[in-house]
């Protein structure tokens, strides 16, 4: 009978070690579990007490040894909440509206600074991020047209929109795209009448990028344009008509937002990205599509009688570049050549005046973050254009080819190891050059173009260092 009970002992030990193991093994269930073998340890001490096995020493739950419970992966950036914020940043554009055409000065460009804030709210759903936001900015836009000792000057002094937003987000990465209302405080003074101001209203479209530096705070770059429709200006001076005028303005502004009710985790909790699995290493080999927009530079124009004026249209192209990538950090270089048929003219006191650029081109260094199948750059280099001039009286033409520089950024994504597709914005700055000396033009006779290019396109990865 006491081998009996000695052998019990034994086989009631072995049971509650391997209980005690599944206890430790199920670690999602580890209370659960604990709790269970906890009564059961003492169910079976008493019924091991009945058996008359005192000689038997159990353990409790409390006595053995677990594993520390595994901690919870990190939780992605949520870049749900309120924020408030600053901007600040450069706007260009034209004027507008009929009221300079009929005092013979022409639509002319204006530029400037500006500087205010926003307030908006985001609500994230897995990686789209929806929002509104409202901003106003102090501003100082302007530009001036003379002839004959006559002038006109218009300024955008103050500028506001309320857009809706819409984007995707990579973890701390936000690209989106944004659209709404706009309105603006502009003055014109004219040689001889007094300075009149009027709020104008139109629209707003464009898009940015943000990036969360802590769960609280993000840094963004955001590129508006802004259409404020023509209003009548001096017309209880006596304008004879017409007399509307409005303007056109491309924003370029970089800004901070602290959001303070927001969903976010702690910095403890978000750790810097891992570079990921794609490889952006390679060479690549691509095309492109888009649309440009932007103003003739130079005194030509002026000369004239005309002023410079808006140009727009579309191209598209190829481009070839080498990608390295360490770690998260891409660098590269890349060449483009577009076709472009990005025009527009101007009347003035001789007849129609117009300028075209015609091809485009650039040779850019490149600098990105990449986010696994992500990445977001800034690049700049050199540019080349081509550009035709016609002039009257007489229709005098006139081609050249011009150098300057280019300067933007964009979103690639990869779609395939050799496969990716990119959305780019660039600012390409053609310096001006003499036109129409042959044509016996006196002095003053350079003419160059700034234009912005927003462009989708698809680069083939091929010698691709990739998984």
């Amino acid at each position: 009978m006491q081998r009996r009970r000695e052998f019990l002992a034994i086989e009631l030990s072995h049971f509650l070690a391997a209980a005690a193991s599944i206890a430790v093994v199920c670690s999602k269930q580890q209370l659960v579990l604990a709790w269970g073998v906890n009564l059961r340890l003492k169910a079976l001490s008493l019924a091991a007490a009945l058996f008359g096995i005192g000689g038997v020493q159990t353990a409790s739950a409390a006595d053995m040894p677990m594993k520390a419970p595994l901690l919870a992966p990190a939780s992605a950036y949520n870049w749900t909440g309120l924020y408030v914020g600053l901007n600040g940043g450069y706007g260009a554009g034209t004027t507008t509206g009929g009221i300079h055409d009929a005092f013979f000065l022409g639509n002319f460009n204006i530029n400037g600074g500006l500087f205010g804030g926003q307030i908006g709210y985001n609500y994230q759903i897995s990686n789209l991020v929806l929002g509104v936001e409202a901003d106003w900015d102090w501003a100082d836009i302007n530009g001036t047209q003379s002839l004959f000792g006559s002038s006109v000057s218009q300024k955008v002094k103050n500028l506001g929109t309320v857009r809706g937003r819409i984007g995707y987000a990579a973890d701390r990465f936000l690209v989106y795209a944004s659209g709404g209302f706009a309105w603006g405080a502009s003055d014109i003074a004219l040689t001889g009448l007094t300075t009149e101001s009027n709020t104008l209203d139109g629209y707003a479209l464009g898009g940015g990028l943000e990036y969360g530096v802590t769960p609280d705070l993000s840094l963004k770059a955001e590129y508006l344009y802004a259409h404020l429709d023509p209003k009548n200006y001096f017309v209880a001076q006596g304008c004879p008509g017409p007399c509307d005028a409005g303007a056109n303005v491309s924003i370029y502004r970089v800004g901070a937002n602290w959001r303070f009710l927001g969903q976010g985790g702690s910095a403890a909790a978000m750790p810097t990205a891992a570079a990921g699995p794609y490889n952006w290493t390679g060479l690549y080999l691509g095309a492109n599509a888009g649309y440009g927009a932007g103003t003739t530079s130079g005194d030509i124009m002026p000369v004239y009688f005309a002023g410079n004026f808006g140009i727009s249209g579309g191209l598209f192209g190829g481009q070839v570049g080498y990608n390295y990538q360490l770690s998260n950090i891409v660098l590269g270089v890349e060449a483009d050549y577009d076709h472009a048929d990005i025009g527009g003219d101007q009347v003035s006191l001789f007849g129609f005046t117009n300028g075209n650029i015609d091809r485009l081109g650039s040779v850019r260094g490149r600098a990105g973050y990449a986010w696994d199948r992500y990445l977001v750059y800034a690049t700049g280099g050199w540019a080349w254009g081509h550009m035709q001039s016609a002039l009257g009286p007489g229709g005098f033409a006139d081609a050249h080819s011009h150098t300057g520089y280019v300067l933007g950024g964009g979103v690639e994504y990869g779609l395939t190891q050799n496969l990716s597709l990119k959305a780019e914005y660039l600012y390409t700055h053609l310096t001006p050059v003499a036109y129409y000396t042959a044509a016996g033009c006196p002095v003053n006779c350079d003419l160059g173009a700034n234009a912005s290019t927003f462009r989708v396109g698809a680069n083939w990865r091929f010698w691709s260092m990739g998984k």
